[in-house]
């Protein structure tokens, strides 16, 4: 059985500009910040629930610019494809960031270190070429 889930995730930056991915437990790829979408939740709600949710961060929605959709496989769920409303955060974080609840590692990638990690679809189709190229 093939499955469909459909995500709201971010583009992070720190003030260096290296890029916030994170890897749940359980999972072997990381992946942008963010998370599953909830029946009646907008895409930039559940965004903000799942940085509350994963990373004990407080935003508006303000804080978020939308840069648009892609549709791929899911890295971490096998027969699963993904579709991800992706938004960048208009400012660099700029305090220390730990994983809590579901998160088991999280990983701020620079551009020379980004090749040692196994990044998930979402994060290396969409995201990483926007990043690499300064766009975001």
């Amino acid at each position: 059985m093939y499955r469909e889930i459909t995500v709201a995730v971010a583009i992070v930056t720190d003030k260096e500009g290296n890029l916030l991915a994170l890897r749940k437990k359980n999972a072997s790829y990381f992946t942008l910040p963010g998370g599953k979408i909830d029946q009646q939740e907008t895409p930039l709600k559940a965004l903000i629930r799942e940085l509350s949710e994963e990373l004990n961060l407080a935003f508006n929605s303000c804080d978020f610019e939308f840069l648009g959709r892609h549709k791929t496989n899911a890295a971490n769920e096998v027969n699963t494809s993904v579709e991800g409303y992706i938004f960048r955060l208009t400012k660099s974080i700029h305090q220390a960031v730990y994983p809590y609840n579901e998160i088991e590692e999280i990983a701020w990638l620079s551009k020379s270190s980004y090749k040692n990690y196994k990044l998930a679809h979402l994060l290396s189709e969409f995201a990483l070429p926007k990043w690499l190229n300064n766009l975001v």
